[in-house]
C-alpha cells in the first residue's frame, strides 16, 4: 500500500512512473513502478504493473548511488549519440567521410570505417 507518493512522470504511451514510500508487512519500502491505464476500463485510476523496483528503505543510499550512476551513463550515451548523429549529417552534407578521432577509431560500431584497419569496413 502506498503511504506517500513522492514523484511521478509520464513515459509516453507506456504509462506513468511513480516513486513512492510504502509499508509492506511492517517494513518501510521504496517503490519505483510503472503504472498503466486498465485496458478494460479506460479513464479508470491507474494500476501498478510488475515492472518496477521495491526495496527496503535502508537501501536508500545505494539506490541513490545506482540512480546517479545510471543518470551519468545516460548523459554520456546521449552526448555520444548526439555527436555521432551530427557527424553523420555533416558527412552526408559533404558527401565524404570525416577523419575519425583516436577515440572513435578504437570504438567504432561494425560497418564503420576506422583508421586502425586502414579504412576497410569491418
Amino acid at each position: 500500500m502506498i503511504d506517500q507518493l513522492v514523484a511521478e512522470f509520464e513515459v509516453g504511451r507506456a504509462g506513468t512512473v511513480r516513486a513512492s514510500l510504502s509499508t509492506y508487512r511492517g517494513v518501510r519500502r521504496l517503490d519505483l513502478r510503472l503504472w498503466v491505464q486498465p485496458r478494460q476500463s479506460p479513464g479508470a485510476p491507474l494500476i501498478p504493473t510488475a515492472k518496477g523496483l521495491n526495496v527496503p528503505i535502508e537501501f536508500a543510499d545505494e539506490l541513490l548511488e545506482a540512480a546517479t550512476a545510471l543518470w551519468a551513463a545516460a548523459k554520456q550515451a546521449s552526448n555520444e549519440l548526439g555527436q555521432r548523429r551530427a557527424r553523420e549529417l555533416l558527412e552526408a552534407a559533404l558527401a565524404e567521410p570525416l577523419p575519425l578521432s583516436p577515440r572513435e577509431a578504437v570504438a567504432t560500431p561494425r560497418g564503420r570505417r576506422n583508421q586502425t584497419d586502414g579504412g576497410v569496413p569491418q
